[in-house]
């Protein structure tokens, strides 16, 4: 078994706290990783957009668009100086990700906040910038109603698209958002924006590499100075639904009439997450994944594209098993599935030997402890726990030593209490493809499977 790190290495820490929260974590020198560089990142949460609704999430798409296309002018100019920053929407906000020599990244940092709220923060100033150049603004708009209206053309990503929406409102379907992005106007985007700027609340950051301790008070004032406004609201909460116990059936018919592929999702919702049960699902996925391939793409020919995977809804935990075919029907695709999950997995299961579960778990707990090949990895990585608010910036290195314990008994108590006896199942199926059938005939037939 790997050996684990002892002690373990250095992970950020809350250096401010208050409206912006500032975690902080210095590159030592000596470390490979050290350099003049640092990553700095930013999770900027609105009280305005805390409701989840499908029109702010449009709107949210559409400013992050405006937005970006807003800062191309500074983001050359940093590019030259060998900085960058980029911006992502998120359901309840945006992100910002700053990058480069640590010693210009501050002023890039406010030169960023100062345009944006100098040029998004008032309806007015809005109204201004869009009208300057309003063909930009409308080639902005037609774009993401074209995309919208693709975004479930595909039956792999309409499954997802079907499964994430029932799952929780934080994400709405393509054809929710889609009245709202063709109804928009300067003014109501306008007026979305300073309102969402104007109830900033809440601002976590990540600094990491070259920057030390002494100069996050300093950022978090630029922060605070340029974007927090308001104390009021509490930090959001994504509501995920309960899956009935048994099996609930979703079928849809192909958005593309002439798309030759059928897609299908079981879904096996397994509760809130937990250090243990995400352990173990991992440790699922990764025993599953080459006999259900081997099974189900190799010997039975179903499609090109069959999977397995662990997925978190909001901090609920699931696992699905996708496949997608363009010679064999839905209805066939759900049975195989069926037969591997209740005989194929179990006999493998059965039949794995001490020393193949330990060999595969050695090479899991190898790659976990693997160190980031540069410090925007590594930033990442903590990123994502700040982002899911779980902060275990040394999950790797913890899960790594939870897998020397890892009992065969215990993967298969629950690979049978999640996929069989006590399941919370969505089978969603995207119907059509070569084997044309239709919605009454597969729901029909997934009926009769179960």
């Amino acid at each position: 078994f790997p050996e684990i790190p002892s002690p373990p290495p250095a992970v950020p820490v809350a250096a401010v706290k208050g409206p912006v929260t500032v975690w902080h974590l210095q590159v030592p020198q000596g470390d490979p990783l050290a350099s003049p560089r640092c990553a700095i990142l930013l999770k900027v949460v609105s009280h305005a957009l805390c409701g989840s609704r499908p029109e702010d999430k449009a709107m949210m798409n559409l400013w992050t668009s405006v937005v970006r296309d807003s800062l191309e002018t500074i983001a050359y100019l940093a590019e030259e100086a060998k900085l960058g920053v980029s911006i992502e929407g998120t359901s309840f906000g945006f992100e910002l990700c700053f990058g480069g020599f640590d010693h210009k990244l501050p002023l890039l940092i406010q030169e960023v906040l100062e345009h944006l709220t100098k040029t998004f923060r008032s309806a007015e100033a809005v109204e201004k910038h869009i009208n300057a150049s309003r063909a930009r603004f409308d080639a902005m708009v037609e774009r993401r109603i074209r995309g919208l209206k693709n975004a479930e053309m595909k039956p792999a990503s309409h499954t997802t698209q079907i499964r994430r929406g029932m799952l929780c409102s934080a994400f709405p379907r393509a054809g929710q958002l889609l009245p709202a992005t063709e109804g928009v106007t300067v003014e109501s985007f306008a007026e979305f924006s300073a309102n969402m700027l104007g109830s900033v609340h809440t601002v976590e950051m990540l600094t990491e590499g070259n920057v030390s301790v002494t100069e996050t008070p300093q950022l978090a004032n630029i922060v605070t100075t340029a974007l927090v406004n308001t104390t009021e609201g509490k930090y959001p909460r994504a509501v995920v639904q309960r899956v009935p116990q048994g099996v609930t059936l979703v079928v849809e018919p192909c958005a593309d009439p002439n798309e030759r592929n059928c897609a299908v999702e079981m879904y096996f919702q397994v509760g809130p997450y937990s250090v243990e049960e995400d352990l173990y699902l991992r440790v699922l996925e990764d025993l599953m994944y080459v006999p259900l391939f081997d099974s189900l793409r190799t010997k039975q020919q179903l499609g090109y594209s069959v999977s397995c995977e662990v997925r978190e809804t909001q901090q609920i935990l699931g696992f699905t098993v996708t496949i997608q075919s363009a010679s064999h029907s839905a209805v066939h695709c759900v049975k195989c599935a069926e037969e591997f999950l209740r005989e194929t997995f179990p006999q493998k299961l059965e039949e794995l030997s001490d020393q193949e579960l330990t060999s595969k778990i050695i090479a899991m707990a190898s790659r976990k402890l693997t160190r980031p090949d540069s410090l925007q990895d590594m930033a990442s990585w903590h990123w994502g726990e700040i982002r899911d608010r779980k902060y275990r910036f040394n999950r790797r290195i913890e899960d790594a030593a939870s897998l020397a314990q890892v009992q065969k008994v215990e993967i298969n108590a629950y690979f049978r209490r999640w996929l069989l006896e006590d399941r919370r199942l969505v089978v969603v199926v995207s119907a059509g493809g070569k084997a044309q059938q239709t919605v009454e005939q597969t729901m029909e037939g997934l009926g009769g499977v179960y």
